[in-house]
């Protein structure tokens, strides 16, 4: 969820892409409010033309904890509560004014339907969504906290002037003083 493209910049993704701006709902979506809350049914899809989400999941003690985020020229969706029709486990909000186009469940499973290359499409797509997640576990285990972010300032630069440190933090799954002092490590060798 970390930029899902990143994952795809190999699939020619223009005939999606295209569909959406063609047939999507244009939907205009301000700061702080969500595309999908949890224990809610994820009933829709959007292609983001400008904005952004993050992804989290509130603990027993209401404490967020960010897991993804989806930025311009992405897609955002709760994954698997929207390809099951089940609820969902966490909350897509969005961190500033966003323009998606989206559509619904039945409108993209039409789309898939329509063409073996748009099947061949969406399955190279779940491929891929799979082993983002993958990757992301797996980076978890024996890469540090700073080889961690410095992964994650590689595939979105941007991202420090977009989301609070906090955040960036939570991500990471590190405390802000511990992402303080690596950027320190990093700012000043």
């Amino acid at each position: 969820m970390a930029h899902f493209n990143e994952y795809l910049d190999f699939l020619e993704l223009s005939p999606l892409i295209k569909h959406f701006l063609q047939n999507g709902k244009k939907r205009l979506y301000k700061k702080g409010e969500f595309f999908c809350q949890a224990s809610e049914v994820c009933h829709n899809i959007a292609y983001i033309s400008q904005g952004g989400f993050r992804y989290f999941y509130l603990d027993t003690e209401e404490d967020k904890h960010i897991i993804g985020y989806s930025f311009e020229k992405d897609f955002v969706v709760d994954y698997e509560s929207f390809t099951k029709q089940t609820p969902a486990i966490v909350y897509t909000e969005a961190i500033k004014a966003s323009t998606v186009y989206q559509l619904s469940y039945n409108q993209l499973e039409a789309f898939w339907a329509a063409s073996q290359q748009n099947q061949l499409l969406g399955r190279k797509i779940a491929e891929n969504l799979f082993c983002m997640t993958y990757h992301r576990l797996l980076s978890l285990y024996p890469n540090s906290p700073r080889i961690r972010y410095q992964e994650l300032l590689r595939r979105c630069p941007d991202i420090v002037h977009q989301i609070s440190l906090k955040e960036i933090a939570s991500f990471l799954n590190i405390s802000p003083y511990t992402l303080s002092r690596i950027r320190r490590e990093i700012t000043f060798g």
